[in-house]
């Protein structure tokens, strides 16, 4: 209990003495990640990728990337990376509880060039401390994937996301061992580690000889350490959750009791928006100095005999003026990053509706009855999977194989068109759907085209190229091609899509990827709806993409995914986003900048 107490004297201490020092700090360290360290590291990250002979990898193909050779070696060097500019910001909180001459702008400031001139140990001690983590975890995770395949490998993945098989909790099960010495092995090095970057910076030490003195000095209150670091853990991660609801509760409160005079809601608007961004950089500011001052405080108490490092130089005398003018330069950018996002979109553009396997919320997807309920709630474009049968026809199925659908565990290619026009295609949704036929893409042109845009997916398989080729066949039949977009998961499935149809439009789906996406032959990026931001769909579209974005089913996301600015929502709802847009159509300048202003809060 005493060394609890003491810590939180220590801490509480220092932020009553170093507090804008800290934030001073903490702003620098920001504008110098976002305007040099981070896009440096990206850069240097996609060279390395390249080198590997990818230029990008993204979706399903991440997974087997990061058990390669060349995936663990490009996962080391990124994680060193981010590691580096973690180190900066920590070693800087350090520096600066030592030093009470540093609460001035210019101390600020040489702090941080001490530490940039420092950058080559903290590169090496990055990479020793990533290097031993990545070792120590792959036995796990090497273990784990074997388990998945052993136990689901068998499955299409969305089967087993939906429909959980018991296959499922005896994988779970399995991997509960090797997840857990996993995660127990990397916590005792880490907290073995715990006091290595202090050691290094203040003591003047090589990386091996601040991580030998690190577990030395943390024998015996390793066990007080974990909690001390799982408990900052839970607030850190509690906090901002709670702050974001009751901000937002209050918000809705505050808006209703303003009268309806645009003068005074905008003034409101624009007054919670300054208060969110506020407490955006306090709660990352609590956060990172939360566990620098703890990193210190333990030193400390574990280091009475540690040499007393030199004085922090300072920056020249004219840094100081310099400091006080990034401040306002910081206030500045807030101001036009804010007006930016709320004059410069078009507010009169709004993005074409896409129905998700048809309105597949209502019906069985990619069934007749998901495509024309689709059509009469006014989509403007289809989406379906296609995929091939054995005997080369087209067909809507999602999943590699039929289990979820048809209860067939084989895989479609190996399922021969007879069959497939004999089962049961929607009794898994709804009894109401019983002996739902599974449609060929010729039945789903036949009735989409001259009333809606097919937005076509080609999924994976053996019988790619055919599959490809019989595609063009039944546009060429429907004279369609001109309004299809071609999608797939991959650059390669387009870049075929695009040597054999010229003329369509093509549109790479991204659930998750490394890399760069800035030169694909694609015409479109279709995002997950979690990676969509303002930033992003301003940068792909500067780049000459358009920006989709699925599967958003919220009226809130689609309103607010409409004020970024993305070009197409794909929706399991298509009425919910038709009756949507309709409604921004019918507001006023002022309402819709009310609307603007509150989405950008929430």
């Amino acid at each position: 209990m005493s060394l609890v107490r003491s810590l939180y004297t220590v801490i509480s201490r220092a932020f009553r003495r170093h507090g804008r020092a800290y934030l001073l700090f903490h702003i620098y360290y920001s504008i110098l990640t976002v305007v040099l360290l981070a896009p440096f590291s990206g850069w240097a990250l996609a060279g390395l990728l390249r080198v590997t002979g990818h230029t990008m990898v993204g979706n399903m193909d991440l997974l087997s990337f990061f058990i390669t050779p060349a995936g663990v070696f490009w996962a080391i060097a990124s994680l060193t990376a981010a590691s580096v500019l973690s180190f900066l910001q920590h070693a800087g909180m350090m520096l600066i509880t030592l030093y009470g001459a540093v609460d001035q702008p210019r101390g600020t400031l040489g702090v941080m060039w001490r530490l940039l001139r420092r950058l080559p140990r903290l590169l090496s001690l990055a990479l020793v401390q990533v290097s031993a983590h990545v070792v120590l975890s792959l036995p796990g995770v090497l273990l784990i994937h074997a388990l998945y395949h052993a136990y689901l490998g068998d499955f299409d993945i969305y089967f087993v996301v939906n429909e959980h098989p018991r296959e499922v909790w005896h994988f779970g099960v399995a991997a509960v061992a090797p997840l857990c010495s996993t995660l127990f092995l990397n916590g005792w090095l880490y907290l073995r580690w715990f006091l290595a970057l202090p050691i290094m910076i203040l003591e003047n030490r090589s990386s091996f000889a601040a991580l030998r003195g690190s577990v030395e000095r943390t024998r015996g209150i390793r066990t007080i350490l974990a909690g001390a670091v799982l408990t900052m853990a839970i607030i850190v991660s509690a906090v901002p959750a709670m702050i974001t609801f009751f901000a937002e509760q209050a918000g809705g409160m505050l808006l209703a009791m303003v009268p309806e005079v645009y003068p005074m809601q905008i003034s409101l608007m624009a007054t919670l928006v300054v208060v969110s961004l506020l407490l955006t950089t306090l709660l990352s500011f609590g956060a990172v100095s939360l566990n620098s001052l703890l990193t210190i405080a333990v030193y400390r108490r574990r280091s009475p005999h540690a040499s007393i490092p030199p004085p922090v130089p300072h920056a020249p005398p004219q840094a100081g003026a310099f400091a006080w003018g990034v401040e306002a330069v910081i206030v500045m950018g807030a101001l036009l990053q804010f007006s930016w996002a709320m004059f410069m979109v078009d507010v009169h553009e709004y993005p074409a509706v896409t129905a998700h396997r048809g309105s597949s919320a209502e019906a069985p997807e990619n069934s007749r009855s998901a495509i024309d309920l689709a059509l009469a709630q006014g989509a403007d474009y289809v989406e379906l999977d296609i995929r091939s049968t054995a005997d080369g026809v087209p067909i809507l199925l999602h999943d590699r194989d039929l289990l979820r659908i048809a209860g067939d565990p084989r895989p479609v290619w190996e399922v021969s068109m007879d069959e497939i026009a004999a089962m049961d295609g929607g009794s898994w949704f709804s009894p109401a759907f019983a002996k739902e036929p599974i449609l060929t893409l010729n039945e789903a042109l036949e009735r989409i085209c001259g009333r809606a845009r097919p937005y076509l997916e080609i999924k994976p398989g053996p019988n790619k190229g055919a599959l490809i080729r019989a595609v063009d066949s039944l546009l060429r039949k429907y004279s369609c091609h001109e309004e299809t977009i071609i999608a797939a998961l991959t650059p390669e499935t387009l870049a075929k899509v695009n040597q054999k149809m010229p003329e369509v439009r093509t549109s790479l789906f991204v659930h998750s990827s490394i890399g760069s996406m800035d030169n694909l032959d694609a015409d479109i990026l279709a995002f997950r709806d979690a990676l969509i931001t303002p930033a992003l769909v301003r940068r792909k579209k500067e780049r000459g993409y358009e920006v989709h974005v699925w599967t958003v089913n919220d009226p809130r996301a689609m309103s607010r995914f409409i004020d970024h600015g993305v070009d197409n929502i794909i929706t399991d709802y298509p009425a919910r986003l038709v009756a949507l847009r309709q409604e921004k159509e019918g507001l006023s300048e002022g309402e819709r900048l009310l609307l603007r202003m509150r989405n950008w809060i929430w």
